[in-house]
């Protein structure tokens, strides 16, 4: 029988070669010097001339100088601890309480009075250095007559003792640990990041022509000042955002609170939040119509007039353009030319959908009011005020109207601020018979001149008026009818301040 090669085809064997399947050569051949070998293996070999150790006697001494551990009394242990953990997310806010909950189980007695001792351990992570130190004191909580139970336990930590010397740099983890009576069962928590450092804020107000009298819906005037405040968000996407309406002595509490309710359904594109104001059962004055609808049109350059919240011939061809126009919209409506609920819908989400007027959807936006304080101006003058945050809250508002000490607070850690003012004059021009006057033009003058045409019910708005007196010329052609004196702000939120011109032949 033919077998193959086991070193290849190509490998030619010597004569010489042993094979180890050939039996006449796997013997060893004679000439093998064996005591040369078994001379070698001898080599190694424990001198018996060395001195001898007594194992048992060695093994008494060192027990006397260090009992092993087996010999060791051990401890009583009454309970079982399973786990330890911390219940809030990371990172904890070492200022807010703290959550600690701990899986216990019974090993012995049930009817035996037994208690566990919780704390906390701050780690301080330096540079080439880690530190411990205990965070408050710790909690002794009495175990129920059960076999298995949770404890849960809450620490309210000093914030000025955690705050205080702390390095900007530091990076602080907290971890919890518990421990039975007799200190033999011990468990401790992961060690989770922790933030210690002193709360900052930021206040960026917005005052003037931000609401038409009684109304909530945000004037396109008040635009450029939300962007500003989703600008300072892009900034610091991670600052919490609160908006603050503050209300005067006799002012309406509601209608502040509707309005910073209304800025941040804004800025966070909550347009379903503004549709219950169409309503029919809304109040008169406060119902948002027709003329919020001709403010969304002129933004989109489908309406030129003056949004008299009036029906006309060009609100029509407006809202006709708009139903017709299939780009921006979920679905296409009906092209009534009327403001039906469909077109009410598409036109909040089109003034929604305005460019940087939209923060982060992870953004959440809380609504207050609060009580002016003595030191603020008592104008009427439409104030909201969007506060900037980091690390956190302090202290959480615990309702909708802010309290007095706890605005206090708040005011104490703003460190910056910045201010969006802008004003406008809305005003209806009648005669003397209060029978409004088409077209007539209007001219303001004073820190800035402003003119402009009234429409064909008498109105006209100017826009973009800083503070300051100015005279409103009317004419009636080339004819100057009347020119009063009016003050900026004074007037700047009236649903329309009435101006008599007088008749020509007066």
């Amino acid at each position: 029988m033919n077998r193959p090669n086991p070193f290849g085809p190509h490998h030619r064997r010597d004569d010489r070669e042993s094979m180890l399947m050939d039996l006449s050569t796997a013997k060893p051949s004679g000439e093998v010097n064996w005591e040369a070998i078994i001379a070698k293996t001898q080599r190694g070999k424990a001198d018996g001339s060395r001195k001898t150790y007594d194992t048992s006697s060695y093994l008494e001494r060192v027990r006397e100088e260090d009992p092993w551990p087996e010999e060791a009394l051990a401890k009583e242990c009454a309970v079982r601890i399973v786990s330890c953990r911390l219940l809030d997310p990371a990172p904890i806010d070492l200022c807010k309480p703290v959550r600690v909950a701990c899986e216990v189980e019974r090993t012995g007695p049930l009817d035996a009075t037994e208690s566990l001792q919780i704390s906390l351990v701050t780690i301080h992570r330096e540079k080439g250095c880690d530190a411990e130190e205990p965070c408050g004191d710790s909690l002794d909580v009495k175990l129920e007559a059960r076999a298995s139970q949770f404890v849960n336990v809450v620490f309210k930590l000093d914030k000025k003792q955690v705050i205080g010397g702390r390095e900007p740099d530091v990076q602080i983890y907290l971890r919890a640990q518990a421990q039975d009576r007799t200190g033999s069962q011990k468990a401790k928590s992961q060690a989770l990041p922790a933030l210690a450092e002193p709360t900052t804020g930021f206040r960026w107000t917005l005052v003037g022509s931000l609401f038409d009298e009684r109304k909530s819906f945000v004037l396109p005037a008040a635009i450029p000042g939300v962007r500003k405040v989703v600008e300072r968000h892009v900034a610091s996407p991670r600052d919490l955002m609160v908006v603050v309406a503050p209300v005067a002595i006799g002012e309406d509490a509601s209608l502040a609170l509707r309005r910073a309710k209304a800025l941040a359904a804004l800025i966070t594109n909550k347009w379903e939040d503004w549709l219950p104001w169409f309503a029919p059962e809304e109040p008169a004055k406060q119902r948002l119509g027709l003329r919020e609808a001709q403010l969304v049109l002129a933004g989109l350059k489908l309406f030129k007039g003056q949004c008299s919240g009036l029906m006309d011939a060009a609100t029509e061809a407006a809202l006709r353009a708009f139903q017709q126009e299939p780009s921006g919209k979920t679905a296409p409506i009906a092209v009534t030319g009327k403001l039906d609920s469909p077109t009410r819908k598409e036109l909040l989400r089109a003034y929604f959908s305005q460019e940087g007027t939209t923060v982060a959807k992870s953004c959440q936006v809380r609504a207050v009011t609060r009580d002016r304080t003595s030191d603020e101006p008592t104008e009427a003058v439409p104030t909201l005020e969007i506060l900037f945050y980091t690390p956190r809250l302090d202290p959480e508002p615990s309702a909708d109207r802010l309290e007095a000490k706890a605005w206090k607070a708040w005011k104490e850690c703003i460190q910056g601020e910045d201010r969006f003012e802008l004003h406008s004059l809305r005003v209806q021009v009648v005669n003397d018979s209060d029978i409004a006057v088409p077209n007539a033009r209007v001219k303001l003058s004073g820190p800035v001149v402003v003119e402009s045409c009234a429409d064909d019910h008498g109105w006209v708005v100017l826009e973009n008026l800083p503070r300051g007196k100015y005279r409103l010329h009317v004419f009636e052609g080339d004819d100057r009818v009347s020119d009063p004196v009016v003050e900026i702000p004074a007037t700047s939120t009236e649903p329309g301040v009435v101006h008599r011109a007088a008749s020509p032949e007066n």
